[in-house]
């Protein structure tokens, strides 16, 4: 789900803002399974002028939270600088939402911030597949 961006471009620039988001779909991993975070046709960039204390403040990062948690995280994934991240889960079994956070340079030259939330539902067995979220799956309820 596609949550706030902004976009500049050498002709234009646009921004649009959203309440809180939730994942629409989980996707089964197991534990130990590697999973790869990217931007469509973009990279992770570090923009000019970022002054954060750390890296991941001047790139990005994945916040995972249990199912409909906004406020309670369970982990941090810095995103590297580049095309994409790799993260191995390590993860109680469980659904989870992953909010992303990233700045990214496109590969048609525009530029700017982009937020977005992912499901994720950890188990040790069972068939890797992508299934539709069900309100009860969620830790906290859903807000909005």
């Amino acid at each position: 789900m596609l949550g706030s961006y902004c976009v500049t471009s050498q002709m234009e620039g646009g921004c649009g803002d959203s309440g809180p988001i939730y994942p629409r779909e989980l996707t089964l991993v197991h534990p130990s399974d590697e999973v790869t975070f990217s931007l469509e046709n973009a990279s992770v960039v570090r923009p000019e002028g970022c002054h954060a204390s750390d890296e991941q403040g001047c790139s990005g990062s994945v916040t995972v939270r249990p199912l409909g948690c906004e406020r309670k995280a369970v982990s941090t994934i810095p995103l590297e600088k580049g095309r994409e991240t790799r993260w191995t889960v390590g993860l109680d079994a469980g659904p989870y939402q992953l909010d992303l956070f990233a700045y990214f340079q496109a590969d048609d030259g525009r530029t700017g911030d982009v937020s977005g939330t992912f499901g994720l539902l950890v188990q040790p067995d069972g068939d890797l597949k992508i299934q539709p979220v069900e309100p009860q799956q969620a830790t906290c309820p859903f807000l909005g």
